[in-house]
């Protein structure tokens, strides 16, 4: 904002135009050498989130390419080319918004800006294990072939393997040296029409390898230094491409997350029973982590160190089975949040066998890759474990990812608070009706009763709401239907009230008499309580 550039820089402050309002200055340079600076200025107030840096320096790396081209040769047309082609790579890649697309794009492009025949790039797949990357072709490429190698090992048997494990180069100039290196690889690159290889590592901006470029052509080449300039150049700007993508990305991916997690909030707030919560907790709480199978256990009222499944999902039932079988002294990430009341996170499988080497069989056996268990307090009590099931390798970082799960168990264990409550709330209501209400209506000669109770009431199922029939002297019958303001457990005790001080003043009370009876009362015991009924004599 203006505020900040006044703040760091007041000297230049009122020399610049009033309708700028924010402003980046990056640094352009090319293979360590600083060729000067990049000015940018903006209409608006501007955040610069990290995917708005990225690609701001992305753009002084573009520029301080050509900069640098344009010093370096000699032959003005050659370099005019050279830019000319990394320039329609550029604006190609920059209708790309997901890592795929840059890297299908890479793949079609890049062997034009190099110079080349062909071109692949290789995304390292970071969860995987062992270490793999996914392998994307251009379309030049024979099916079969492509088929074979869609994905491949991050090792030393293919070039673009080695470069992904070592963050280096590899050079094969010609057939003879594919031959001697990778003598596996020389028969598919034959019948591909390919001769000489060359395959970078890409780096992110943090200089983490992220991926691998392979580029080749028809013939054998020289791989002067000029070349292998020019394949560098191609190099990193690819790098770039591919690393804003998968930022911008991951940025989505948290965006949707926090959405994702507000939609369970939202359900687990207007959740008023288990059955309610477990819903919110399956339908809203798994998919912003990417799980696909969970488990929600409670303590047992009854026995205090039992866990029970209130409820899962994504779980075979044989190992549902076997997972509630496992005795309370066995060590499992469950019993451990039980006792340490932290969040117990797992990775990969071989995390979950060193620490916990009984259990690991049974959470192993639907084929989940990573794990977490997160404790459900509320108010200081213990409630139960919420365990999430992951299909993929999942690093567990420090950041907005913990956090949201922390959230995410917080609100769960409130929403169980209140649901338990309810719960109970509602057997002792139902208890109460139960008891208050009239059973089997009495049997009278000539007269037939029947009475159906269809309670409004959606959170407890009842009310202030009754009926009775008492039989009088002479075969004659009090029928009384009656309705106490209210809901929930004070209204259904004070039904029961009105109705046992109805069937006392029914035999000495015609229904108007009864009445008045029932308003006085009311009036005397019931304070604050409102009442409608009817009464009539059969």
């Amino acid at each position: 904002s203006q505020a900040d550039t006044a703040a760091r820089f007041p000297r230049i402050v009122e020399l610049v135009p009033r309708d700028e309002r924010a402003y980046a200055a990056l640094p352009l340079r090319a293979n360590g050498v600083s060729l000067g600076v990049l000015g940018i200025s903006f209409a608006e107030q501007h955040d610069f989130t990290g995917a708005d840096q990225d690609f701001l320096l992305a753009l002084s790396d573009l520029c301080a390419i050509y900069l640098h081209q344009w010093a370096e040769s000699a032959a003005t047309g050659r370099a005019a080319a050279s830019a000319a082609k990394l320039g329609h790579l550029v604006q190609t890649m920059s209708r790309a918004e997901i890592a795929d697309e840059v890297a299908r794009l890479l793949a079609e492009e890049g062997s034009v800006a190099a110079g080349a025949e062909f071109a692949n790039i290789a995304v390292l797949d970071p969860d995987a294990a062992p270490p793999t990357a996914h392998l994307y072709h251009a379309a030049s490429l024979t099916e079969d072939v492509a088929r074979r190698y869609a994905v491949i090992p991050v090792d030393a048997s293919t070039p673009l393997g080695a470069v992904l494990q070592s963050g280096g180069e590899v050079w094969l100039p010609s057939l003879s040296d594919t031959a001697t290196r990778y003598p596996a690889l020389l028969r598919d690159t034959v019948a591909a029409g390919l001769s000489a290889t060359a395959s970078l590592a890409l780096r992110g901006r943090h200089q983490q390898v992220i991926g691998a470029m392979g580029v080749a052509w028809a013939q054998d080449q020289d791989f002067t230094s000029a070349q292998q300039e020019e394949v560098r150049v191609v190099a990193r700007l690819a790098a770039d491409a591919l690393g804003r993508s998968q930022l911008l990305e991951a940025e989505r991916a948290a965006r949707q997350r926090t959405e994702g997690v507000q939609r369970a909030m939202t359900a687990l707030v207007a959740s008023a029973s288990l059955a309610e919560v477990t819903d919110a907790v399956f339908e809203h709480g798994l998919p912003p982590f990417g799980a696909t199978a969970a488990r929600l256990s409670l303590l047992s009222p009854r026995q205090p160190d039992q866990l029970v499944t209130l409820s899962a999902v994504g779980l075979p039932e044989a190992v549902l089975a076997s997972w509630q079988a496992l005795p309370a002294s066995v060590r499992s990430p469950e019993r451990e949040v039980l006792e340490t009341s932290g969040t117990v996170y797992l990775p990969a499988p071989e995390d979950l066998a060193a620490r916990f080497p009984t259990a690991h069989p049974v959470l192993v056996a639907a084929g989940h890759q990573a794990w977490a268990a997160l404790p459900l307090h509320s108010g200081g009590r213990r409630l139960g474990v919420l365990t999430l099931a992951f299909p993929r390798r999942r690093p567990f970082d420090d950041g907005p990812g913990q956090l949201a799960l922390t959230a995410l168990g917080s609100a769960i264990a409130d929403a169980l608070s209140r649901a338990i409550r309810h719960d109970s709330d509602h057997e002792l209501v139902e208890l109460v009706q139960g008891s208050l209400l009239a059973g089997s209506l009495p049997e009278c000669p000539g007269v037939r009763l029947g009475a159906r109770y269809m309670p409004a009431e959606t959170q407890y199922g009842i009310g202030g709401d009754w009926y009775d029939a008492v039989p009088l002297p002479g075969g004659r019958i009090l029928v009384v239907v009656g309705d106490v303001a209210g809901r929930g457990l004070t209204a259904a005790i004070t039904m029961g009230q009105m109705r046992s001080a109805a069937r006392a003043l029914a035999p000495t009370h015609g229904p108007a008499a009864l009445l008045e009876a029932l308003d006085r009362f009311a009036g005397r015991t019931l304070e604050g309580s409102l009442a409608t009924a009817a009464a009539a004599i059969i």
